[in-house]
């Protein structure tokens, strides 16, 4: 359902997808390169949230679990 509505360009999907891309989660494999480019879709249709962890990320900030 998360990759259809995302294809879809719904901003929760692609948000949620995004997060699980970074940490394997939904049983996903881990990918930090269609995480970014899940987080940024949702972050140009204006989700503040995909944006802040964007710029996480950017600044450094792990994507596993420590």
């Amino acid at each position: 359902w998360y990759e259809k509505a995302a294809a879809a360009g719904n901003n929760r999907a692609l948000e949620v997808l995004g997060r699980a891309y970074l940490d394997g989660g939904l049983g996903l494999t881990q990918d930090e390169a269609r995480a970014r480019k899940l987080l940024g879709r949702a972050a140009e249709n204006g989700s503040d949230s995909a944006r802040a962890l964007l710029e996480s990320l950017d600044n450094g900030a792990s994507t596993t679990a420590d």
